[in-house]
């Protein structure tokens, strides 16, 4: 009898443990899922990786070593991409009505807002969400790491300066010099390039206009945004320790984003390196906006599509 209960107890205890082993599994699992939708597939199983191998119950019982492999994560999961097509977009007369709403009127419209623009991302696999600054909307197209099939040219070395003060005097700043390996990406997936990557972004803009015709501001009044492309080439990076994020940056950040806020309502603002890719394709049709100053870049060939 004793023995009859003693397996009973060592089933149940079995039984027990096994049941705890899924639970870890699955919530293992949503967490993976949360990481991916957040970060480009390389990304992501690079964090998953060190947060396994370095993470701890408690902070004090981080050594030196840990926090080194923290700090150096940015660095070493920076990577160069060529010819990627930057897109922003922004709604027109959103400060105003911001201004005259009250601030849940506002977030609701957003979430629905961008909720939809979410799914023609998830649509093309050349796009990748990168982020949302109040109503800015910022995509980019042919980055070449989202399903990890990536080509890696070889690694240039970068000198990077860094600055280094211990006090608030001027005169205390020193500074160093160091060499860091970046990797550079291109995409070698099946019908993925500069074309069809400039192409993906092109009809994103068009879906993008379009939708948000059929949205209602919160003061009632239509819903309309500006769009603006550059094609260039960035570097990415996972940015910070604390709720880090994946980031681009790079002249064709910037000059993109001069596009959209030199666009006009409803149209997509694209410049000269962006047309040459997109110019033949039988599905667009641009106006030629001849040479226009842009804020910090001087005399700029742009075009407007159709």
């Amino acid at each position: 009898r004793r023995l009859f209960i003693w397996k009973k107890i060592t089933r149940a205890q079995h039984e027990k443990v096994e049941r705890c082993k899924k639970m870890v599994e699955v919530e293992k699992e949503k967490r993976d899922d949360f990481i991916y939708s957040m970060f480009p597939r390389p990304v992501a199983k690079e964090l998953i990786k060190h947060g396994e191998e370095n993470g701890k119950d408690n902070d004090h019982n981080m050594t030196i070593k840990d926090v080194a492999l923290v700090h150096n994560l940015g660095r070493s999961m920076a990577c160069m991409h060529k010819d990627v097509t930057i897109l922003f977009t922004d709604i027109v007369g959103f400060t105003p009505m911001a201004n005259a709403c009250q601030p849940y009127e506002v977030m609701h419209f957003l979430n629905n807002l961008f909720t939809a623009f979410d799914e023609f991302v998830d649509l093309e696999s050349h796009l990748w969400k990168v982020e949302t600054v109040g109503d800015a909307f910022m995509v980019a197209s042919g980055l070449g790491i989202m399903s990890g099939k990536a080509g890696r040219e070889p690694e240039a070395l970068v000198e990077l300066i860094q600055s280094h003060s211990q006090t608030f005097s001027m005169d205390s700043f020193s500074s160093e010099k160091k060499l860091y390996r970046i990797k550079t990406v291109k995409c070698s997936e099946k019908n993925c390039n500069e074309f069809s990557a400039a192409r993906a972004a092109v009809l994103f803009g068009k879906a993008a206009i379009a939708e948000a015709r059929l949205h209602s501001m919160p003061n009632g009044k239509p819903c309309a945004i500006r769009v603006g492309a550059h094609t260039g080439d960035v570097c990415s990076g996972v940015i910070g320790t604390r709720m880090p994020r994946f980031c681009l940056f790079g002249d064709a950040v910037n000059t993109a984003s001069r596009m959209e806020s030199t666009s006009s309502a409803s149209r997509l603002h694209i410049t000269e390196a962006t047309y040459g890719l997109v110019c033949d394709d039988p599905g667009f049709t641009f106006e030629d906006r001849g040479e226009m100053d842009v804020k910090g870049k001087g005399k700029m060939q742009t075009y407007m599509l159709m």
